[in-house]
């Protein structure tokens, strides 16, 4: 993953939390659900991001 595209996954993510967590104290749970789900899929995707350069790593590491 280029630098560039982890800085703007990790700024969104912190802005996706930010919003949820103040719709969540305003009891607006239909934003709470809008901003959970892009939450979700971007913690999904660094989730799969990770597991992907684990595996490639521990098969260029093999012996």
């Amino acid at each position: 993953m280029p630098i560039f595209q982890f800085i703007i996954m990790a700024v969104s993510s912190a802005f996706e939390t930010i919003f949820m967590t103040e719709a969540f104290f305003a009891q607006e749970y239909l934003l709470v659900a809008f901003w959970g789900f892009f939450l979700y899929r971007n913690l999904r995707l660094a989730y799969r991001v990770d597991q992907f350069t684990n595996n490639v790593l521990k098969h260029l590491t093999k012996k």
